[in-house]
């Protein structure tokens, strides 16, 4: 059975520009930070809170409040009505992005309302 030797091959000095000898150094000097247990991050992100739950009962009252149709509703939030009426029976639970959506139409209801006055303030408008 042969056996082979492995030849070492010298090891060269590469030169390169000054940008890769700049990129070299942004990782040198990363690792050094990790091996000194620094954490170091390109940006902090605060992640939002879970949204709400809604209940068939909570679904519906938001809807009331701002005194609007399934439908229209169901156009507000980017669903169907046939979903809208199945979270206020029980039937369904509302998804997480609905949910948010429905936690900002809590929180500032007015921008929500005047959106609604202005589509039926120009719909009106349409009319004559």
């Amino acid at each position: 059975m042969p056996i082979y030797k492995t030849m070492e091959r010298p090891k060269r000095q590469v030169e390169g520009t000054k940008l890769g000898r700049k990129i070299i150094d942004a990782f040198e000097a990363e690792k050094a930070a990790h091996e000194r247990g620094e954490i170091r991050t390109v940006r902090t992100v605060d992640v939002p809170d879970e949204p709400g739950a809604y209940t068939a009962d909570d679904v519906r009252k938001l809807r009331e409040r701002f005194g609007v149709s399934q439908a229209i509703f169901a156009y507000l939030v980017g669903t169907s009505t046939v979903l809208v009426s199945k979270w206020e029976q029980g039937q369904n639970v509302p998804t997480r992005m609905a949910r948010r959506l429905m936690d900002a139409m809590k929180s500032n209801p007015e921008i929500w309302q005047a959106m609604l006055n202005a589509r039926t303030t120009g719909a009106r408008s349409e009319a004559r």
